[in-house]
């Protein structure tokens, strides 16, 4: 046998050896596949493949697999995608120094992995993701120029020596490593996550320029970014001390940018101008409902002043005096609007003192022509005053009687 379109070999618990020295090619998938038992696997002469994968082998440890073209000595020619998954293997060989460019390469769950090298690998188009192998486990890419997305967890050492481009998303989390240098590094399309490396105290990307997405940054005490040009979305830095902060000027961040000073205390957040996105809040700012139920208040109270300052305006317009004024009588009227004589005890003349009015008559005394007698007329007639003379009249109407005063008063 020795080329097939796809060979599946799966869900067997009683296979403990898969040996094919004679097959050089696989047109679609080889799949070895929850195989509890296999142990050995030998396909000497295989140099062609579209899609490998090795899943859920606990006991399987090494492989045999030249991955050579027979009879040249040709380097492997084809392998889109391979996928290493919850085995036993200690190491990548024969895959390693094999081929020049793959589609995805997935190594995860592989607990005793301590080596993870592909040395003469120059790109990855898709996704290059290396997780939850052996927290001992050394990651060499020496020649990987360009890749997808670029996940790494778990790994005591990472090295790219020559990577310049991640075309999605660079995740390089949860690893027990000391340092981090990316140093050719220059461009990342999407996201930068760099957190939860709690021994990490160095980051060093001396070039990299552009971030097409958020940046997050955490546990680095010492972070060098002195080409960072644009961060097209967020920045949220938590990086030990304020100070160190300062790699990551807001001024090139778009978006959001964040410093935790420490663990005890509250972020620093600062809006950048002209960011496409949300304007930002620090960890401690108000909620979404918050501000919503303060603007509609805001707006409601507006509104109510409004109304009232309408209302008033159009009362006041429809009543000008809106004031209750309360009249005074007329001087000769009562309370309740009848004519009346006001009682006086006593009437002064500026020069003769006062003039009594009691039940006798009463004196006058004018300035000038002495003495006048006030005498009161039968009910309902004139009471006249005379100083002996009549020359002009003036009447006084009261409510029951008229006084007559004759003298002579000035021209009218």
């Amino acid at each position: 046998m020795t080329t097939v379109g796809q060979l599946l070999i799966e869900d067997n618990s009683n296979i403990g050896t898969v040996r094919m020295g004679e097959l050089f090619w696989v047109g679609g998938t080889l799949s070895l596949s929850n195989l509890s038992s296999l142990a050995s696997v030998n396909f000497s002469s295989l140099y062609l493949v579209s899609n490998y994968s090795l899943n859920n082998l606990p006991i399987l440890s090494t492989l045999d697999s030249s991955f050579t073209k027979p009879n040249t000595g040709s380097t492997f020619q084809r392998l889109n995608n391979l996928y290493i998954t919850d085995t036993s293997l200690t190491d990548v060989f024969p895959f390693y120094d094999s081929y020049g460019h793959i589609d995805r390469l997935y190594i995860t769950g592989n607990s005793r992995l301590s080596a993870i090298s592909f040395p003469n690998l120059l790109t990855v188009s898709y996704e290059l993701i290396i997780m939850n192998s052996s927290g001992s486990s050394n990651v060499a890419f020496a020649a990987l120029n360009d890749t997808g997305a670029l996940t790494i967890s778990n790994a005591a050492k990472i090295d790219f020596p020559v990577l310049e481009e991640v075309n999605t998303l660079l995740n390089i989390s949860n690893n027990p490593i000391r340092s981090l240098n990316l140093r050719n590094l220059a461009y990342v399309d999407h996201d930068v996550v760099i957190m939860d490396n709690p021994g990490l105290d160095t980051l060093f990307l001396p070039e990299l320029s552009y971030i097409g997405g958020d940046l997050n940054l955490s546990s680095a005490f010492n972070v060098s970014l002195p080409n960072l040009g644009s961060v097209r979305g967020n920045a949220a830095l938590d990086l030990g001390d304020y100070s160190n902060c300062s790699a990551v000027p807001a001024s090139v961040v778009q978006g959001t940018w964040t410093c935790a000073q420490d663990s005890t205390k509250s972020s620093s957040s600062t809006p950048t101008p002209g960011a496409s996105g949300t304007t930002s809040s620090s960890s401690t700012g108000l909620s979404g409902g918050a501000i919503a139920g303060i603007v509609i208040g805001a707006v409601a109270g507006v509104a109510l002043i409004a109304a009232g300052v309408f209302f008033f305006i159009r009362r006041k317009r429809a009543n000008p005096q809106n004031t209750v004024q309360t009249a005074r009588p007329k001087e000769g009227m009562s309370d309740d609007g009848r004519n009346e004589v006001p009682q006086m005890a006593e009437m002064h003349s500026p020069d003769r003192g006062a003039v009594n009015h009691q039940d006798r008559p009463a004196e006058m005394h004018s300035p000038e022509r002495g003495a006048a007698k006030l005498q009161r007329s039968p009910r309902g007639g004139p009471v006249e005053l005379h100083d002996g003379r009549a020359d002009a009249r003036h009447e006084l109407l009261g409510e029951t009687a008229v006084y007559e005063v004759a003298g002579d008063g000035p021209e009218r």
